[in-house]
């Protein structure tokens, strides 16, 4: 859907080489909205060509110089192929809170990241797990000790608001909610996706030994541990 939309901004826009288009989505009715359509290459895009393996730089420096996307060679490969994925990819955002730990750590339209980190998994739980080692701020899995003492309550009144660390909290607030008969994804006012959820279940089913799923090296090795 979004990727049909790009592509009709672009030839709507006559735009030849790089571009990077920004939507937002709105998960739970699909409705989306433009944000801006950048008409170069930008940070995004060498995390996209590292992700993808295809050289975006490259190209569309060859692009504009005149050249087709026929006539661009990638590894005895025309430029206009799309490359198929068979792996997982996460980007998250690299805070300095625990540098400025008076800074409200709430996010917004305001640029408060230093950083970004990428990882690459053949599941979403490897990946994240991965991603989550990666920012190097001391915590390598979805728990995080921060909300130890913490109420469901104060939890889910927290989960409202954009943070920084609001994945910990939901992965610590949800199976509290369980215990208690209640699911975290009844709360819509909260944006919490189900099928993030499930992810961090599965993650917690596997670090507790829980799930015969899981039980074998491989298995444990394809999942991020």
């Amino acid at each position: 859907m979004l990727r049909d939309s790009a592509l009709r901004l672009i030839r709507e826009l006559k735009i030849e080489g790089g571009c990077n288009v920004q939507f937002a989505l709105d998960p739970l009715s699909f409705n989306y909205y433009l944000i801006e359509v950048n008409p170069r290459v930008s940070r995004s895009s060498a995390l996209a060509s590292k992700a993808s393996g295809y050289p975006i730089a490259r190209v569309s420096a060859k692009i504009a110089v005149g050249l087709t996307l026929d006539e661009i060679r990638i590894a005895n490969t025309p430029a206009s192929f799309e490359p198929a994925l068979d792996y997982v990819v996460t980007k998250v955002a690299r805070f300095p809170f625990d540098k400025f730990s008076d800074a409200s750590n709430k996010l917004g339209t305001q640029m408060k990241a230093t950083g970004e980190v990428m990882s690459i998994g053949r599941t979403m739980e490897e990946s994240l797990l991965k991603a989550m080692r990666s920012l190097e701020t001391g915590v390598c899995h979805i728990y995080h000790k921060k909300f130890d003492d913490w109420t469901v309550d104060r939890m889910l009144s927290y989960i409202k608001e954009g943070t920084d660390d609001r994945l910990y909290a939901i992965a610590r607030a949800d199976p509290r909610r369980r215990r208690s008969g209640a699911d975290l994804q009844q709360h819509e006012d909260r944006h919490v996706l189900p099928r993030k959820v499930q992810e961090y279940r599965r993650i917690r089913a596997r670090r507790r030994g829980r799930s015969p799923r899981y039980r074998s090296a491989a298995r444990s090795q394809a999942h991020g541990f």
